[in-house]
C-alpha cells in the first residue's frame, strides 16, 4: 500500500506548526528542531527520544513539548509503513516469516495487536520488536498510528513533566542521553551479533 496521503497530509500540519512557532512563538524555535528529531526518533532509526523530552520539559513544561511531538510522531510511523511495507514479499523477509521463533512471535502479537503496540510504546520495552511484527504481518496503518500515539502521549508527559519537576542540570541530561544511546547502540549490536549468528549456526 502506498501512504503518500497521510503523509502529505500530516507534514501540511507539521508546516502549519513550524510557521506558527516561528511567527507566534520566535522564542521558542528551538522547539523545531525538536519536531524534526522526533520524526527520525518515531522512526525505524529509532533515535532516543528521552533526553530531549526531559530537556525540553525543562526548559517549556509539559505542555509544549508533548503538542510539538505528536505530529512528528505520526509522521514518522507512517514513514516505516511507506519505506518497509513494499518489502514485506522479498524472498529474505518471506524466509524470516516462516521462521518458526518468527510465526510463534507472531502468534502472541496477533492475539492483542493494539494492545501490545500500546503497552511498548509506552514502556521502556523495545519498540522495534512490534515495529517489524506490525508492518510486516499486514496490521493497519492507521491502528498502528493510533496505538503508538496512546501509548506515547503518556510517556511524553511523563518524561516532559520530569524535566520540569526534577529540573535536571543540562550535564546531567547530557549524561542521561549518553548512557541511553549506549544502551540503544548495545541492544542494536546484539541483535546484529544474534541474526549472523542464526545465519551461521
Amino acid at each position: 500500500m502506498i501512504y503518500f496521503k497521510p503523509l502529505i497530509f500530516w507534514s501540511l500540519a507539521a508546516a502549519i506548526m513550524i510557521l506558527g512557532i516561528i511567527f507566534a512563538y520566535p522564542e521558542k524555535s528551538e522547539l523545531i528542531f525538536f519536531m524534526g528529531y522526533m520524526v527520525v526518533s518515531n522512526s525505524f532509526l529509532a533515535l532516543p527520544h528521552e533526553p530531549l523530552l526531559l530537556y525540553f520539559g525543562k526548559i517549556y513544561g509539559w505542555v509544549w513539548p508533548v503538542l510539538v511531538a505528536i505530529i512528528p510522531t505520526v509522521i514518522g510511523s507512517y514513514l516505516d509503513y511507506q519505506i518497509f511495507d513494499p518489502l514485506r514479499n522479498l524472498s529474505v523477509l518471506k524466509r524470516m516469516q516462516n521462521q518458526r521463533w518468527y510465526q510463534k512471535i507472531f502468534h502472541y502479537f496477533s492475539l492483542y495487536p493494539f494492545t501490545t503496540i500500546v503497552v511498548f510504546a509506552l514502556t521502556p520495552l523495545p519498540f522495534y520488536i512490534v515495529r517489524v511484527l506490525s508492518i510486516f504481518g499486514a496490521y493497519p496503518a492507521r491502528r498502528y498510528v493510533q496505538a503508538v500515539l496512546l501509548g506515547r502521549i503518556p510517556r511524553y508527559l511523563f518524561l516532559a513533566a520530569g524535566g520540569k519537576l526534577l529540573n535536571m542540570e543540562n550535564k546531567l541530561i547530557i549524561f542521561v542521553a549518553f548512557a541511553v544511546f549506549v544502551i540503544y547502540a548495545a541492544g542494536f549490536l546484539y541483535r546484529k551479533y544474534r541474526k549472523l549468528d542464526c545465519c551461521n549456526p
